[in-house]
């Protein structure tokens, strides 16, 4: 409980330091919990623009951020994790981790768009994307019992 309890100051001072009139995006993310998910081994969480967050592993990055606007009524979070070595592409394992950390028990989508739509910044990083409120964004195709 103590690494929480540190980074639960860390997150404040954070946000202290930029205080606006208008509340930035990133503060609907819940960056303490995502940092105490993710354990001892995980720098305090570190401003990411108006609408997100980093978090720094041992040889490992997250990204978590805000999105109100690519569905107008719903909240999106988009996350993403990445390893030190640029040549190394996460691990299911690490995704889980990444699923657990940001979303816990929520429901949470890996995308696989046509080659015209997609868009990655840095190759070898993995993405998730899930609603704010956790909620189911497909149809329910287990619903039978099997996939």
């Amino acid at each position: 409980m103590g690494g929480c309890l540190v980074s639960h100051r860390a997150a404040h001072r954070i946000l202290a330091e930029d205080m606006t009139d208008e509340p930035p995006r990133r503060d609907n993310i819940d960056a303490t919990v995502i940092h105490c998910r993710l354990g001892r081994d995980w720098a305090a969480p570190k401003q990411l623009g108006d609408d997100g967050w980093i978090f720094i592993g041992q040889r490992k990055a997250i990204i978590v951020t805000y999105d109100p606007d690519s569905e107008p009524g719903v909240e999106w979070i988009h996350a993403s994790i990445a390893h030190a070595d640029p040549r190394r592409i996460p691990s299911y394992s690490d995704l889980k981790e990444l699923h657990r950390a940001v979303f816990n028990s929520g429901h949470a989508y890996q995308c696989f768009v046509p080659n015209g739509e997609h868009i990655n910044i840095t190759a070898n990083v993995l993405h998730l994307w899930g609603r704010l409120d956790g909620q189911m964004a497909l149809p329910a195709f287990g619903r039978e019992g099997t996939i």
